[in-house]
């Protein structure tokens, strides 16, 4: 999560641009700390399949819009405008993201009118999961995009993922291969877990059968 690097003028053809695309999502006004938890947790989505993408991708909240078509830019006040802290939304992020999807967070004034404006980071080395579920938003173990009419989806086909997975080797091969072996050590060392389990559920089940025999 980063603070700043854009100005106004750098935001406002973001904020004006009027309809919503892969790498572009509005919201309406709203308050964060009013906000519920479905609300926070489209956000999460929205924001972990912004960072799936090859480019930087923008949340703008502030511009209320029907069917991906922005129909009206109202901006947000002052006390919506002080709830959306970078660091309210990182630690949402960090609970419900793996790995921790980065951020940049603006209030670019356009057109006389305040409006939050976040830019999401493509992943560095590999590609965000969801690491726990929230209702019916967030769903553990989904890899979530943004697909055909800038809706976000779980990765949508097979080929989808080989893509995903062939820049994240391109990005950063090592450590796409660690994780891969950590994860695959850690289902072994579950699996020989329950083997034991299984094993010692059975002994003492041969056990107690002897003991009724006596």
């Amino acid at each position: 999560m980063v603070l700043g690097g854009f100005g106004d003028e750098d935001l406002t053809p973001i904020v004006r641009y009027g309809y919503e695309r892969p790498d572009l999502d509005y919201k309406g006004p709203g308050n964060w700390n009013s906000w519920s938890e479905r609300d926070k947790a489209e956000l999460v989505r929205d924001m972990m399949a912004l960072a799936n993408s090859e480019v930087p991708g923008y949340v703008v909240i502030g511009a209320t819009d029907d069917a991906g078509a922005v129909h009206s830019y109202d901006g947000l006040d002052e006390s919506q405008i002080k709830s959306f802290d970078a660091s309210k939304i990182a630690d949402k992020m960090k609970r419900y993201a793996d790995p921790e999807v980065h951020f940049e967070l603006y209030k670019p004034t356009v057109d006389g009118k305040i409006y939050v404006v976040i830019r999401v980071l493509p992943f560095e080395a590999v590609p965000h999961v969801c690491r726990a579920s929230s209702g019916d938003v967030l769903q553990e173990a989904a890899v979530y995009v943004r697909g055909e009419g800038a809706r976000t989806m779980k990765v949508p086909s097979a080929e989808y993922m080989r893509r995903m997975i062939d820049r994240a080797i391109e990005q950063g091969g090592d450590m796409l291969v660690d994780r891969i072996r950590r994860l695959l050590s850690a289902a072994e060392k579950q699996q020989e877990e329950d083997k034991r389990r299984f094993e010692s559920q059975i002994a003492e089940l041969i056990k107690q059968t002897e003991k009724k025999s006596d």
